[in-house]
């Protein structure tokens, strides 16, 4: 993965592992204009969504590591209030079939819907 600045002065490749974008900018003249791009397929952006469905939080994300349940780029959900045990951590891609994270916060509030927690008395 390499990060590429274009400006008055050229281009530049630099390895954003050895060198992170703030640095890059403090290093360079500041009145030269940048533009940014980062070109890879590897770049992993953290994409969460909070969900209260069932009167509980819920938080639907895409797994970015190999650790815990699922596998690598599958959706999950979370109830990060309350340890609910075996389905504390749930695979929307193996369960409901999401492939998106929008696609897993709709699977999760269908479920709700359709299995509703029993009213207390």
């Amino acid at each position: 993965m390499d990060l590429i600045l274009r400006g008055d002065f050229g281009i530049i490749f630099a390895p954003t592992k050895e060198v992170e974008k703030r640095q890059l900018r403090k290093c360079l003249n500041k009145s030269a204009r940048l533009k940014l791009n980062l070109r890879s397929s590897k770049v992993a952006k953290s994409k969460k969504k909070t969900v209260v469905a069932g009167g509980e939080k819920h938080v639907v994300y895409k797994k970015t590591t190999e650790r815990g349940e699922g596998k690598k780029g599958n959706i999950m959900v979370n109830h990060p209030t309350k340890d609910k045990g075996k389905w504390d951590t749930i695979d929307l891609t193996k369960e409901a079939k999401a492939k998106t994270v929008a696609q897993g916060v709709a699977a999760t509030k269908k479920w709700h819907k359709q299995n509703p927690y029993p009213k207390k008395k």
